[in-house]
This record gives structure tokens, C-alpha cells and sequence, in this order.
């Protein structure tokens, strides 16, 4: 395992909501003129007075194909005058239309005989644009395993700053909503790895699983590539991880150079039909059972909180159900590692198997062994198909399971030398396969 990086922060500043119904008013008239319609005849005739009096005072304009903002209305206009010229000059005009993407109508530039293709996403107050970005169409680029070292640095020194913009942008989403808990948490909020995710939060009954895709990359020969990049590694784990967990795979779209997310807040694609991701229109759902990961990732975090009690600090830490040991800390000196059993309590009876040949891969390390079992508090039970548990067995070895929203007991005893563990615990089952450990 590689060393946890540090958690994001939420000061970052995101987009104001855009309504795509928004209209203003030309100058000495009563007339209502979208202001889709006002950029794009802006651009069709090369002409920035157009598109003047409909500029706030603050206004700030964004590429995410360059770093700086430009701040101000009349640096702005100077700006867009310049360029105009030159695009007279040289003869190569867009073309200029009204593209709609997930419902919402954008100005589209296209490069004449290029697949180059732009959008004017915009944002107002008052009827007046304040925020402007032109950015790319949606494209996803899955980039396939022998061609992703071409981005594999780039990708990885952008990435920490990307998640910190894609973490701020959800959790502003979040709190202008109002959410909070019990309704909407945070599952995992820092970057770890292995992993099949970069951020991941619970709503309601719905778990998102996000990772980030950058755009802004160039091949070694300096041509601009097209597309969101994921590499098609990180984009397969998350489809496979969802699935099998019952997770909404994610993609937040980032611009790498300013550091800004490409599409409204919450800022997320659904990563298999491309569509906008928003919590408004989630319709509610009873009795979804917790998935494995789930409860493993609760397992590991109370053992991890276990350990920084007692003094000990966390080197790395893995949550995928099948990656074991799970937990690297230092305590005295010493390097250790933990291998977790997260389990309902109906299942304690259960086997669980450890791996004769990873604990001698290990041997040169203290190892331990932790068994966290978890409880639900609910006043109706259920087991892992649904069916309702009677309140009398409920503190038997009924195979009660955990459900999503509910509230639930954890008994976590502390850690065991794992030599003693598989002695004292019949439940234990020591195999003998081909084994890696992960450091």
C-alpha cells in the first residue's frame, strides 16, 4: 500500500448554479433575450460590444485549456476584442450554435475542419453574466493500460489537487442543499490505494463512488488530447466495485490547469450513461442491504481509530473486500500490520480464512488480528434476504444483516497477536494458496 495523502480541504471556491431559463433584457427595449442567444451572436459576428451590457462589474472568465482567470469586466471585453481581431486576421472562424448537453442549452464553438469543439458555460446574477468558462464537451477517454504511461505522471501530479477541488465542489453542493447527517456522509474522503475510488459518499440510501478525470493533457509531441483521461485500469475497478457493491459509479470531470470542475455542482457523470448526476430527483428506497465493502470499510476505520488511541500511527490503510492486511501502523518502533474481520454479529460463527503463505511473506513483522462485529439498534431486524427477523432472536445467531440508514452497536475488543488468534478462535481457517502482500 502506498502512504495515505492528506485529507482535502472544503475552502475551495466552486460554480454558482446555472438555470438554463435564465433571460435578460436588450438595452431600451422590453424585449427578453436569452443569454445563450446574446454569446452566440456575440461570436457569429466577432463582435464584443454585444455582448457588453450584459457583463456584471464582477465578471470572471476561465479555460481550462490555460491557468489564469481573468477578473473584470473590462479586462474581459479588452481580452475578447484582441481575440476577435486576430480571428479576423487569420480567416478561421468558428462556428457558432446552441448545443444541448443533459438539458441544459450552451453556446458551442467548433474549429473549422478540426475536431476541436468548445463550450461557453455561463453563470449569472441579476441578469447579468458573472461567470464565464469554456471548456470541453463531455468526453470520456478511457485510456487503455500500454498507452497510460503517456499520462501516468502527469495524471498523478494533478490528481491531489483535483481531488481537493472535486471534494470541495460536493461538499459545497451538499451543504447548500442543507444535507447533513443522518441523511448524506462521507464514506471516504482520502486518497488511499489500493483503491477503486477517490472519494465516496452516502445519500439517503444511495452510495456514490467517484473517481476523478482530468482534462488538459498534451501527447509527448504536443498535441492537445481530447477527452476527460481516466485510465482504463481505474475505470474497470470502478465499474467491478459497483456493481458488486451496489454502488453509483462516478466520474468528477476536472480541468487540471485552473483547477476547476467542468460541469455544475455536485459535478458528477454517472460513469457507465454519461448522464448528470444531481440528488434531487433520487427516489427514496426501503431495506437496501449494506454491501461487504461497506461493512468492511466500517471494520477497518474503527480499528484504525483503535490504533491512533493507543498511540499508534497509520502508515497506509485498504478497504477492498479480498485485500488483506488491511492496516500498516508504527507503535514503539515497529512496524505491524493488521488483518480485519468485519462482520454483522449474526455471522461471528462464520469462517474466516487466513493465508498460511502471506503470513510467512510477512514474518519479519508483528501481526495482528482484529474482529469487529456490528450490530443494527433498529427495533426491526432483517436478515441478508430481507426477511424480517423476530424481535426474540434477535440476539441469537439469526443471520441478521446491516441495512443502509440504519444506526447500529460495534463491539471491537481490541487487538490480537495473530499467532494467538488462530489458536484461540475455531472460527479461523488457515489455508495455503499463492500469496502477495502489499505494502
Amino acid at each position: 500500500m502506498k502512504n495515505i495523502l492528506k485529507k482535502w480541504f472544503f475552502g475551495k471556491n466552486s460554480f454558482i448554479q446555472n438555470d438554463k431559463e435564465l433571460f435578460t433584457k436588450t438595452e431600451g427595449t422590453e424585449k427578453p433575450l436569452p443569454l445563450t442567444d446574446v454569446i452566440v451572436s456575440t461570436w457569429k459576428n466577432l463582435d464584443a460590444e454585444i455582448i457588453a451590457p450584459y457583463l456584471s462589474d464582477t465578471f470572471r472568465y476561465n479555460s481550462a485549456w490555460v491557468s489564469n482567470t481573468i477578473t473584470g469586466k473590462d479586462e474581459y471585453l479588452s481580452y475578447l476584442r484582441k481575440k476577435f481581431e486576430t480571428i479576423k486576421k487569420s480567416g478561421d472562424c468558428p462556428s457558432v450554435d446552441v448545443i444541448d448537453e443533459n438539458g441544459f442549452s450552451f453556446p458551442h464553438l467548433k474549429q473549422i475542419g478540426t475536431e476541436s469543439d468548445s463550450i461557453l458555460a455561463y453563470w449569472q446574477v441579476k441578469g447579468k453574466i458573472n461567470r464565464m468558462f469554456m471548456r470541453p464537451t463531455i468526453k470520456l477517454n478511457i485510456v487503455p493500460k500500454e498507452k497510460w504511461g503517456d499520462f501516468a505522471k502527469a495524471y498523478q501530479d494533478n490528481l491531489y489537487l483535483s481531488y481537493q477541488t472535486a471534494g470541495a465542489s460536493i461538499q459545497e453542493y451538499v451543504s447548500e442543499k442543507g444535507l447533513e447527517l443522518p441523511e448524506f456522509s462521507w464514506l471516504q474522503t482520502n486518497l488511499i490505494s489500493p483503491a477503486f475510488q477517490h472519494l465516496c459518499f452516502r445519500y439517503q440510501t444511495y452510495i456514490f463512488s467517484v473517481i476523478i478525470g482530468l482534462h488538459g493533457f498534451e501527447t509527448k509531441d504536443g498535441k492537445q488530447i481530447d477527452g476527460i483521461i481516466v485510465s482504463e485500469q481505474d475505470y474497470n475497478n470502478l465499474i467491478r466495485e459497483s456493481s458488486n457493491n451496489n454502488l453509483i459509479p462516478c466520474i468528477c470531470p476536472i480541468a487540471a490547469r485552473p483547477q476547476l470542475p467542468l460541469i455544475n455542482k455536485p459535478c458528477l457523470i454517472h460513469a457507465i450513461t454519461r448522464d448528470y448526476i444531481t440528488l434531487d430527483n433520487l427516489l427514496p428506497q426501503e431495506l437496501v442491504p449494506m454491501s461487504k465493502w461497506e461493512i468492511n470499510s466500517m471494520g477497518v476505520n474503527t480499528v484504525i481509530q483503535y490504533i491512533e488511541k493507543e498511540n499508534g500511527k497509520i502508515n497506509s490503510y485498504c478497504d477492498v473486500v479480498g485485500v488483506e492486511p488491511q492496516i500498516w501502523f508504527e507503535k514503539n518502533g515497529r512496524t505491524s500490520y493488521v488483518i480485519v474481520r468485519s462482520i454483522p454479529v449474526g455471522y461471528r460463527k462464520h469462517k474466516f480464512e487466513i493465508n498460511h503463505n502471506l503470513l510467512l511473506r510477512l514474518s519479519e513483522y508483528d501481526g495482528y488480528f482484529a474482529d469487529v462485529h456490528f450490530a443494527s439498534s433498529s427495533a426491526v431486524l432483517f436478515d441478508e434476504k430481507g426477511i424480517r427477523v423476530p424481535l426474540g432472536k434477535r440476539d441469537g445467531d439469526e443471520d441478521v444483516w446491516m441495512w443502509r440508514g440504519d444506526s447500529f452497536y460495534c463491539h471491537f475488543i481490541g487487538l490480537q497477536p495473530i499467532e494467538n488468534a488462530i489458536v484461540d478462535n475455531d472460527f479461523i481457517e488457515v489455508i495455503d494458496e499463492p500469496s502477495y502482500d502489499i505494502k
